[in-house]
């Protein structure tokens, strides 16, 4: 099954998760003593005073933590007593839409909108979406538009825009300054998304990120906090307490606070997954892409400087092994090696060389089709016409202290790769059909510019023959047949 992105229900997602009636709601929380105030703390986020990791089984929230307790449901929080590295991370408080306050946008429907409807940034920015859902914010710059959008009947406040939430935004559609050619192409992409997720775009309960996702480490005299976590917690605060009976806010208040928080946790939603995800050094490159995969390997990339074709490697010993690790399985079972022994004998192979596996491994290659195994070759992150191509290993090298893959100079462009240590990555084409779909990545498909057929597109290298001649060519028009005489260059 692939991996896509889709909006979720959160209100059926709340109805399927077993929380705790007294500790799900935050809007229910008291938060005027001290006590009050702490125990809220406790609820948000973990706080560790000092350098030692407790590993000690607990609830979700704490009220049990004892090995003794492990596997038994606590009474306050409906969640059973696990090992710390074993507990889901789903969420355990959630936001209820205040009474009157109409339901909450969802967050991705939030971003998407706002990102459209946002006029200019950094100081100048006019975040049109927050503007028209709050009544006590102003933006003296841009009060043209604001006029205009008055003008069309739209009127400000978080309950009247989910009320004719339909209508107001087929109206600002209509504003010139969103009818634009270059924002038609968005506009009809979100008028899709809305359509098609029309269940999930409002919705009775959010949930408060995790408390194991937000720590906070506190010393003598400083405390850690990971820059992005205030954001989500000041958010989250402003519906902390809002239905309790000290709460005397007016409705427009409430209303304010809604808007403004959903504002805030979606910045904070951006700001945390860029930073702890999506980084170069985040959970996504840690956990996810590190793991390990079958039938892929990933090497450093040297040049192949023996004569070849654009679209072959040479493969190193190590990662050949595992690479190619099932099939070295089967065939060392075929040939009456014990299950144990084949498994130990792997582990051998990794940095030593065999001749029985150097012997399977070149007859794999020339029983494949074309005498070559097919699969995509990659340089992540990048993403442009080229950074994946079809490419086959034609040898698979012997000497396990040499652990590069050949690849030739011609196709280090268009990866946007250099010879001084960048890593890539290769999956085998497992099947025919799997070959057939990457038969567009073709390297030598990356010649021509896609636009401008008569030009050379630049993301492959070519030596300057090789170019002058395509050029002389293509300017050339149509093939035709040229008489040549070669007596003159007769021995």
């Amino acid at each position: 099954m692939a991996v896509h992105k889709v909006i979720i229900n959160l209100f059926s997602m709340f109805t399927q998760l077993k929380v705790s009636p007294e500790q799900a709601v935050i809007n229910d929380l008291d938060n005027v003593t001290q006590e009050e105030l702490d125990r809220n703390n406790k609820l948000l986020f973990v706080e560790y005073t000092s350098d030692v990791y407790s590993t000690t089984p607990t609830c979700m929230c704490g009220h049990l933590a004892k090995e003794y307790w492990l596997g038994v449901e606590c009474p306050k929080c409906g969640t059973k007593v696990q090992n710390k590295v074993e507990q889901v991370l789903q969420p355990q408080l959630w936001m209820r839409a205040p009474k009157g306050v109409a339901p909450f946008l969802n967050p991705i429907a939030w971003i998407l909108l706002k990102d459209f409807l946002m006029i200019d940034k950094g100081t100048n920015a006019f975040d049109v979406l927050l503007w028209l859902t709050t009544t006590d914010t102003s933006n003296k710059k841009h009060e043209a538009l604001q006029a205009d959008i008055t003008a069309l009947g739209i009127e400000r406040g978080y309950n009247y825009f989910v009320a004719n939430f339909n209508d107001v935004i087929n109206k600002l559609f209509t504003l010139r300054i969103y009818d634009k050619p270059e924002k038609r192409v968005a506009r009809s992409r979100l008028i899709s998304v809305f359509r098609h997720y029309g269940d999930c775009i409002f919705t009775e309960m959010l949930p408060v990120i995790n408390r194991n996702m937000i720590v906070m480490e506190s010393e003598a005299a400083w405390r850690y906090i990971d820059k992005s976590a205030p954001m989500g917690v000041n958010a989250v605060r402003l519906l902390l307490g809002i239905d309790t009976k000290g709460s005397h806010l007016r409705q427009s208040a409430r209303e304010n606070r809604v808007a403004k928080m959903l504002s805030k946790l979606t910045e904070f939603y951006i700001d945390y997954f860029k930073t702890n995800y999506a980084a170069k050094r985040g959970l996504i490159r840690k956990h996810m892409c590190a793991t390990r995969t079958a039938y892929a390997a990933r090497a450093v990339i040297a040049s192949l400087s023996t004569p070849h074709r654009s679209d072959e490697l040479y493969f190193p010993w190590g990662p050949s092994i595992g690479l190619m690790r099932m099939h070295l399985m089967n065939r060392l079972d075929r040939y009456g090696m014990p299950p144990m022994a084949v498994f130990e004998f792997l582990s051998i192979l990794v940095d030593n060389y065999h001749p029985l596996a150097g012997k399977i491994l070149d007859d794999m290659l020339a029983e494949a089709p074309g005498k070559r195994i097919e699969g995509s070759f990659v340089r992540n992150p990048s993403l442009h016409r080229g950074s994946m191509q079809l490419m086959g290993i034609t040898r698979f090298k012997k000497d396990p202290s040499d652990r590069t893959i050949n690849l030739p100079a011609t196709n280090v462009k268009s990866y946007n790769a250099d010879f001084d240590g960048d890593e890539m990555g290769y999956v085998m084409a497992g099947d025919q059909t799997m070959l057939t779909l990457l038969e567009p990545l073709k390297p030598h498909k990356n010649v021509f510019d896609l636009s401008r057929y008569r030009e050379l597109s630049g993301n492959i290298s070519l030596t300057k023959p090789v170019a002058a001649m395509w050029s002389a060519a293509i300017a050339a028009g149509p093939r035709r047949e040229v008489a040549v005489d070669m007596s003159q260059w007769a021995a």
